[in-house]
């Protein structure tokens, strides 16, 4: 029997968000979601992104990129 687990429903939640934002968008940034400024929850991230694409079928797939902002570095 498996127990309700509130950070795991977390991050499905986080990933279908996620996943959601990227395929209207065609990116998500920190602007989008604040956590992406940590740089390991943000590979995190990414694995489960692309993880929900991967269930919905299609071949689309997030990537990690350093962008230039107008006002700096991001």
């Amino acid at each position: 029997m498996s127990v309700w687990n509130p950070l795991k429903a977390l991050r499905a939640c986080k990933k279908t968000e996620g996943a959601n934002t990227f395929l209207e968008q065609g990116f998500i940034t920190e602007r989008d979601e604040p956590a992406m400024m940590d740089k390991d929850w943000c590979k995190d991230f990414l694995l489960q992104v692309n993880d929900e694409l991967r269930l919905r079928s299609l071949t689309q797939r997030g990537i990690l990129e350093k962008f230039n902002y107008y006002m700096a570095m991001g």
